[in-house]
């Protein structure tokens, strides 16, 4: 994404668009990230930035679920409910992850959550215009976010400290990089 994209979305009558937002642990914590999404404000129109929340490939099932967790602790702060989760056929639709799905399935729907497509949240979106954010600064979308280490603050933090951290090291040394 660069400083013409937005532009360019706009121009081919595109509504919104993603970025990655995404809650992997960091160091001591999952991020306290916004799942708001935002109206960025352009000269040629408007369009609804929907930062995406979760992302699970290659994760075991503890942190797939502790990502839920922290995404849904996240969400219980604003008036507005939604959490943009990533979810491809490639992955979730393979055989060898079936039960993961079939897991992730039911955990999302035994919190109360609902799939809606991406389509059918900006349409709901439309009709609360002045309830989110305004954006008019497009470099906060192509700029990478560094994540801030936060100390534990919640359940899945501490959970999460020593497993996610171990999971790490060994990610670092399997693509054969030092840690040191």
């Amino acid at each position: 994404m660069d400083n013409v994209t937005l532009s360019a979305l706009m121009d081919n009558k595109i509504r919104y668009f993603v970025y990655g937002l995404i809650n992997l642990y960091h160091i001591l914590s999952y991020p306290k990230l916004s799942t708001l999404p935002s109206l960025v404000w352009l000269s040629n129109g408007n369009i609804w930035a929907l930062p995406i929340s979760l992302e699970t490939y290659n994760s075991p099932w503890f942190s797939i679920k502790n990502m839920i967790d922290s995404a849904i602790l996240q969400i219980k702060t604003h008036a507005f409910k939604h959490i943009t989760f990533l979810c491809h056929p490639f992955r979730y639709g393979h055989l060898y992850h079936i039960d993961i799905t079939e897991k992730l399935i039911k955990y999302l729907t035994d919190r109360g959550l609902k799939s809606v497509t991406l389509k059918e949240l900006v349409e709901s979106l439309n009709n609360k215009i002045d309830h989110f954010p305004k954006i008019d600064n497009l470099g906060i979308y192509h700029k990478t976010k560094k994540m801030r280490v936060s100390l534990p603050r919640t359940r899945q933090d501490f959970l999460g400290l020593i497993p996610e951290n171990l999971l790490l090291a060994y990610r670092i040394i399997r693509r054969g990089h030092t840690m040191f």
